[in-house]
């Protein structure tokens, strides 16, 4: 359709001064072409609506269906743009609808299908009814979150992007309207179904399954009917594991134990199935016995010396003086004698006191060692 632009901006005398940016207005459709819709806003003059303004959102197919004599509202973008006219935004009115209407659906607990278009390091981002919302990792369910045993943010981003292009079923945590955003949950469009699957499983049941993610901070094993829960690297095995990857690997068949179940959320040991190498250890070191044990690990707190690869003791830092102290007298990997000073069999501690005379170079033999050979 031809219009005359020159005709319109003749017509158009009115005070535009009495309208304000921002302001909502409401006009009658006077004319349109293949770039934009003029808008007669009496007594303000005429508006105009660029395509370009609702490109590729679901606005584009509205501004299609309105004809010349049709009612529409928009809001003040521009008093006068370059070409002399109201520049309007349906846009910005529509996108104001838009997010109390997701608002409403948020407080509804509604579960919406959103799309995952991009991705980053602290999650995704999921076109979601028009709208484009952030779905950080932690809300992620189980089978989609990025599990990377090395823990390096390349390779948990390298995960998330896999994900581009699949649907997702997510609720609405939060809608923020001043920046026109979302906050999302894939986790929690899940709960119900989850906590229906969960209700046939209790705290201390045994359970079979399969690791299905090897992280720094412990193993994930899916179990029961797309169940999944946590084994945190302290629960792996009564001795210290420095690594996860040391002891489990992806594939792996596991047996283990419920021990919580808070929120959905489940909490597995597999030490909980073996017999703790504590119990009754004041029977075979009492306080008072002399022992060879092996230096790991030093820290600024003192030393950790192994009798065996499930138990050990705390040589503390105040029997050097000093961190620089205990790394002249003390070696990694090399067996000392220390005699037992302190016992705690149910919290897991033993304090370990250095026999006199003993450095890297040259270790003062004891006799009558007791060691878990006898």
């Amino acid at each position: 359709m031809d219009i005359d632009i020159g005709k319109l901006l003749k017509n158009d005398t009115s005070p535009k001064i009495l309208l304000q940016f921002g302001k909502e207005v409401e006009g009658i459709i006077i004319g349109r072409d293949r770039t934009r819709l003029y808008v007669d806003l009496s007594p303000f003059g005429t508006g105009v609506i660029y395509k370009s303004d609702v490109a590729d959102t679901p606005f584009a197919k509205t501004l299609k269906t309105l004809t010349v004599g049709s009612k529409i509202k928009a809001r003040v973008a521009e008093l006068e743009n370059d070409e002399g006219f109201i520049e309007l935004s349906l846009k910005e009115l529509n996108q104001e609808a838009l997010l109390e209407e997701l608002s409403k659906k948020a407080q509804a607990k509604e579960v919406l299908v959103g799309k995952v278009i991009d991705a980053n390091k602290g999650g995704l981002l999921l076109q979601v009814e028009g709208m484009v919302g952030f779905l950080p990792s932690s809300q992620l369910a189980p089978e989609h979150y990025p599990r990377a045993a090395s823990g390096e943010s390349d390779e948990i981003l390298k995960k998330l992007q896999s994900l581009i292009d699949k649907e997702m079923n997510v609720k609405i945590l939060s809608v923020d309207n001043q920046k026109q955003s979302l906050i999302l949950s894939e986790k929690a469009a899940l709960e119900g179904d989850l906590k229906k699957r969960l209700e046939r499983f209790s705290q201390g049941d045994e359970v079979q399954g399969e690791v299905t993610g090897v992280t720094d901070f412990g193993a994930f094993v899916r179990f029961g009917e797309g169940l999944e829960g946590l084994v945190h690297i302290s629960e792996l095995d009564w001795k210290l594991i420095s690594h996860p990857k040391k002891v489990l690997k992806v594939g792996d068949k596991v047996k283990a134990k419920i021990i919580k179940i808070v929120n959905n959320e489940v909490s597995l040991s597999l030490k909980a199935l073996k017999k703790d190498p504590w119990q009754g250890i004041e029977k075979k070191y009492p306080p008072g016995s002399i022992v060879k044990a092996v230096v790991k690990e030093l820290h600024p707190f003192g030393a950790f010396a192994f009798i065996n690869d499930n138990v050990h003791g705390l040589v503390h830092i105040s029997q050097f003086g000093s961190p620089k102290r205990m790394e002249q007298t003390l070696e990694v990997e090399k067996t000392y004698d220390f005699e037992i000073i302190s016992l705690e069999p149910k919290e897991h501690r033993m304090g370990l006191k250095l026999l006199t005379g003993q450095t890297k170079e040259t270790k003062k033999e004891k006799p009558k060692l007791t060691n878990d050979s006898q």
